[in-house]
C-alpha cells in the first residue's frame, strides 16, 4: 500500500509540474503573438499572397496544429486567399521564418490593417482569421519538420517564379536600418560564386536563365549569363584561354590554356620562366534536375609545365619591370581543383605542382663566394577555404577570401669543382587573399583589386575595364606588383620590388 501511494504521488507531482509548464509555454506564446500582433515597428514582417492551388501543390497533406485538434485544410474554392506572414532573411536571420498564416474569405482586398493579423476594413468587409498562428509555428517546427520546411520553400518558390513580386511589408522600419541590416550578404546557394567566375574567372561557366531577381540566397542571385558566341576567348600577354560550344556538354564541358605563370610562388608572370598548357573540365554533379545555382561544381585544371630558358627576354620584356629572375622552376604536372561548398562546408580550393628535380641546367645563376649557385624551386601546394559576401542586395561591391594553409621548396645546387644540392628553404606558412570588385549594374563590372599575403610577402593587383566593343569584346588595363618581404630578410632569389602591366582581352564573356 506505502508503494502503491507513493506510485500514485509521483504522478500526480510529475501531471501537476506538466500542467505548470505547458500553462506557462502557452502565456509565453500569448505574449509572443500579441507582441507580432501589435507592434509593427520592431520586427521586419511581410505578408504574401499565396493561391490554393499553389500552396496545394507543395503541402499535400493537412498541417496540424498546436491547441487544435483540427489539422489546418486549405480551401481550394474560390473566394480564399491565404497570407503568409513571415521574417525575411536579415545578416542576422539566415533563413525565411514564418510566423503565421492568416486566411480570408471574400474577394482579394488590401490587407492594411491596424495590427498584422487585424481585420482589414474595405467595402467588401472580407473575414480574416489567423488560421495558423505562431503557437502552431514553433510547435510543428519540433514535431514536424519536414513540413515546415515545405512551408518555407512554398514562401521561397513563390518569391523565384515571379522576379518582380514584391511582397508588402507590414512595418515602419526606417530605411536606415534596413541598409544596415543587408550589410555583408551573402548567398546560400553557388550565385556568389558563379558571379566571381563570370567575371575574374579565365574560362567559360555555361550561360543561366534568368529567372530570377536580386534576392540572394534563394536561387534569385545576380549571377550574370555568359554571351552566346561559339566560342569564348580570355587572353593577355601572360595566358591564353579558349572555349568552344563544340565541346561544350551542357553542365560539363572542356577547355584549353597556356600560360606563362606560377600560381603560388610570389613571382611575376614569365619570371618563372615555365610554360604551362593543358585542358580546363567543369564538372556539376547535379540532382534529378540540373540546376547551376545548387550543382556541385568541380572546376579542374590539369596542365603539364615545361621550362623555357626566358632569363634574357624576361628582363627585356617593356610590360615588366624586372632585374632579374632568381629562381628556377621545375617542370612537372600542375592540378588545380576548386569547387562549391557541400553539406554546409566553405568554397574549397587544392592546387598541387611538382615534377621533376633536376638541377644540372639552370636558366639563372648567382655567383656565391666565387662558387656559381642556383636556387630551384619544385614542388607547391595549398589547400584552403573560399568565402563569398556583397555589401548589399544589389552586389555592386562583391568580395572574396581565400584562407589556407600553402608551402614550396627551395633547393640550392652548387656548380664548379665540388658540385653539390641541398635544400635551402621550405616555407610552409598561412596564406590569405583578398579580392574585391565593383560592379555598378548588371553585365558592366567596372573595376577589381586584389591582395595576398603568403610567405609574408605582400602580392597584390589591380585591373580596370577600359573598352567593351558589341557586348561581347572587352579590354581591361591590368597591374601587379610585389612588395618586399615582411618579418624576415628577403631572399637571394627574391627580386626586389617587381612589377608589370598588361591588357587583357575577353571575348563572348
Amino acid at each position: 500500500m506505502k508503494l502503491g501511494f507513493i506510485i500514485l504521488l509521483v504522478c500526480f507531482t510529475i501531471s501537476i509540474s506538466a500542467q505548470s509548464k505547458e500553462q506557462e509555454l502557452l502565456l509565453y506564446y500569448k505574449l509572443i503573438e500579441k507582441k507580432l500582433e501589435e507592434d509593427q515597428t520592431y520586427l521586419s514582417v511581410k505578408s504574401l499572397s499565396i493561391n490554393t492551388q499553389d500552396i496545394k501543390a507543395k503541402i499535400s497533406e493537412n498541417v496540424p496544429r498546436y491547441y487544435n485538434s483540427n489539422p489546418l485544410v486549405f480551401n481550394e474554392k474560390d473566394g480564399y486567399t491565404y497570407y503568409f506572414l513571415y521574417l525575411d532573411e536579415t545578416i542576422d536571420i539566415d533563413s525565411i521564418v514564418l510566423i503565421g498564416i492568416v486566411e480570408e474569405i471574400a474577394p482579394s482586398v488590401s490587407t492594411e490593417g491596424a495590427g498584422i493579423f487585424a481585420a482589414a476594413a474595405a467595402p467588401t468587409d472580407p473575414i480574416r482569421e489567423t488560421v495558423f498562428k505562431f503557437r502552431d509555428i514553433h510547435s510543428l517546427m519540433k514535431t514536424n519538420p519536414d513540413i515546415y520546411k515545405n512551408l518555407v520553400e512554398l514562401i521561397s518558390d513563390q518569391l523565384q517564379s515571379d522576379p518582380l513580386l514584391e511582397p508588402r511589408e507590414l512595418n515602419n522600419i526606417a530605411e536606415k536600418s534596413k541598409l544596415q541590416k543587408s550589410k555583408g550578404i551573402s548567398s546560400k546557394d553557388n550565385a556568389d560564386f558563379l558571379n566571381y567566375n563570370y567575371v575574374n574567372g579565365r574560362h567559360h561557366y555555361p550561360e543561366i536563365k534568368k529567372e530570377t531577381s536580386n534576392r540572394r540566397g534563394r536561387g534569385r542571385g545576380s549571377a550574370s549569363a555568359s554571351s552566346g558566341t561559339d566560342y569564348k576567348i580570355d587572353a593577355s600577354l601572360s595566358h591564353v584561354t579558349f572555349f568552344s560550344k563544340e565541346i561544350d556538354f551542357g553542365f560539363s564541358g572542356v577547355a584549353a590554356e597556356i600560360n606563362f605563370d606560377e600560381y603560388l610562388l610570389n613571382m611575376l608572370p614569365w619570371q618563372p620562366m615555365t610554360m604551362s598548357i593543358g585542358l580546363r573540365g567543369l564538372i556539376a554533379l547535379s540532382g534529378d534536375k540540373e540546376d547551376m545555382m545548387k550543382d556541385y561544381i568541380l572546376d579542374l585544371r590539369i596542365l603539364g609545365r615545361a621550362r623555357l630558358d626566358l632569363s634574357s627576354v624576361v628582363t627585356s620584356l617593356p610590360w615588366i619591370f624586372l632585374d632579374k629572375p632568381g629562381l628556377n622552376v621545375g617542370s612537372g604536372i600542375v592540378f588545380d581543383l576548386k569547387t562549391t561548398r557541400a553539406y554546409g562546408l566553405p568554397f574549397i580550393n587544392l592546387y598541387f605542382s611538382g615534377g621533376s628535380n633536376d638541377v644540372t641546367t639552370p636558366y639563372t645563376t648567382f655567383l656565391e663566394n666565387g662558387v656559381e649557385t642556383a636556387y630551384f624551386s619544385f614542388n607547391q601546394w595549398e589547400t584552403s577555404f573560399s568565402f563569398f559576401w556583397n555589401t548589399s542586395e544589389k552586389a555592386k561591391f562583391r568580395f572574396k577570401s581565400d584562407l589556407g594553409l600553402a608551402g614550396f621548396n627551395v633547393v640550392k645546387a652548387t656548380y664548379g669543382t665540388s658540385p653539390s644540392e641541398e635544400k635551402d628553404y621550405t616555407a610552409f606558412s598561412p596564406i590569405f587573399r583578398l579580392e574585391g570588385t565593383f560592379v555598378p549594374s548588371e553585365g558592366n563590372e567596372l573595376f577589381g583589386a586584389k591582395i595576398r599575403l603568403f610567405d609574408s610577402v605582400i602580392k597584390g593587383g589591380f585591373w580596370l575595364k577600359v573598352l567593351t566593343l558589341d557586348d561581347v569584346h572587352t579590354f581591361r588595363f591590368e597591374t601587379t606588383f610585389i612588395l618586399q618581404p615582411m618579418f624576415r630578410p628577403r631572399k637571394i632569389w627574391e627580386p626586389e620590388g617587381p612589377s608589370m602591366f598588361q591588357i587583357r582581352y575577353r571575348y563572348g564573356f
